[in-house]
Formats: C-alpha cells, structure tokens, sequence
C-alpha cells in the first residue's frame, strides 16, 4: 500500500518535496497499540485543550500536513523525544488524529503540542495507522523532524478554540 503525503510542518525545517511517499517502518520504537474500533474523541474535540487556559504566551509546536489520498487509514500518532538519537513516545495515543479512511479527496491535518516548553527543541515523527492495525511512518522516518517551541500566535489561539488541539479538514 502506498499514500501520497505532502507534509509542512511548522516550526520545522521546510520539507522540500511536494509530495513524499511513506516508507514501511519494519519496527516501531513505542508502540501506541491503540484498537481501530476503541472510542476516542473525533478529531478537533479534543478535550486536552479544553483543559488549558490558553494565550498567545503558552508555548507550541505544530505540525501540519496534507494527504492527496487515503486507503483504509484510521488515524495519525504524533511521536516525540527530546533528543535526535533517544525512543520517542507518543503523544497522542488517547486521542489520535482521526482519518479521513478511504478517500480521494485531499486532507489537511493539524497537531498542536501543547505540552512543550518554551524555547525547548523537540524531535518527531508521525505515523499512519490503518483499520487493520498496519503501521507507516509518514514523517521522520529515517530521521526525526526537530522543532523548537514558540509561543502561539493570536491566528493559532483562535484556531485551536473553534477547530480543537488536533483535526482533519477536506481541501476541495
């Protein structure tokens, strides 16, 4: 199976290619074995940052990317570490970004994590999970993307409060 991503992240280096196919990661570093059918919040309720009194000084990373299309896909995990070469964890194991499943219209994805330190840099990866539990990293796969935290600005403290923490939105 194959998926045509097209990633920017922010506060990241700039991915250059427009698009990059997803490599198959033989072995997962932390597993976030979370069952397709479990119950979760859909994407953009995430009470997490209902929790949070936000402004534009509570620190951030986002990431952000796009998918052409989709096969059978359930959700996206956000892994994280503090150092390039150490396990990373994933962030999002309770709350995963949802899927648009099978489709072929493309789809924007937004992640804020929320749970960083100001001026922090933190590495990460993101991987795809599908309905039958297949795994791909879709970001980081051979090297983990690095990001320092900044504080929100205004755009993205009004985005976060009428979209949620993390959502899915069709581009047509």
């Amino acid at each position: 199976m194959s998926r045509r991503v097209a990633v920017v992240i922010t506060s990241f280096p700039v991915l250059r290619s427009a698009a990059l196919m997803v490599t198959l990661a033989a072995t997962l570093l932390v597993s976030c074995a979370h069952a397709p059918g479990a119950l979760v919040p859909p994407a953009g309720q995430s009470s997490a940052s209902d929790s949070l009194s936000l402004t534009t000084a509570h620190p951030r990373t986002v990431l952000r990317w796009q998918t052409e299309t989709e096969s059978n896909t359930f959700a996206y995990y956000v892994y994280r570490s503090e150092k390039p070469d150490a396990d990373l964890v994933c962030i999002n194991t309770e709350t995963p970004v949802h899927a648009a499943g099978t489709s072929t219209t493309p789809a924007k994805y937004v992640y804020f994590d929320l749970a960083v330190e100001p001026g922090k840099v933190y590495y990460y990866k993101l991987q795809s999970k599908d309905l039958d539990g297949t795994t791909e990293w879709i970001v980081g796969a051979d090297k983990p993307v690095k990001g320092t935290a900044k504080p929100l600005t205004e755009a993205e403290l009004n985005e976060i409060r009428t979209k949620g923490q993390a959502y899915r939105e069709e581009t047509r």
